[in-house]
């Protein structure tokens, strides 16, 4: 990603609605809602990121999302924004062969973008 700000991405203003499971992390939940919402994760989206869009009961979902996050089940993945400028996302492929790095697909970047790196 490029900027003309600071390039210091910060978690925005915007609900997070992105979440991964944490296979890793177990944890016997208290709440009703939070124990529907986990054994659908674990059927649906075992090891995917997913939003929370694609959950069949919305409501009950946002009251169990908190103490999976609480206990660490699920791992939120925030929008983050770069407030003093305008961010642009670029997106490739590269190789990295012990003769250099050599880029497989993606555009070629204008002259006129610098980077301090």
């Amino acid at each position: 990603a490029m900027s003309t700000g600071d390039g210091k991405a910060r978690p925005g203003e915007f609900l997070t609605t992105v979440f991964k499971r944490n296979v890793e992390q177990q944890y016997h939940l208290k709440v009703k809602a939070a124990r529907q919402l986990l054994a659908e994760v674990d059927k649906k989206f075992p090891t995917l990121p997913f939003t929370m869009r694609h959950l069949s009961d919305l409501r009950s979902a946002k009251l169990g999302i908190t103490e999976c996050i609480t206990h660490g089940l699920l791992t939120p993945y925030p929008s983050m924004h770069d407030y003093s400028g305008k961010v642009a996302h670029f997106k490739c492929t590269v190789l990295l062969l012990p003769s250099g790095t050599s880029r497989v697909t993606g555009l070629k970047l204008p002259s006129y973008f610098t980077t301090d790196k």
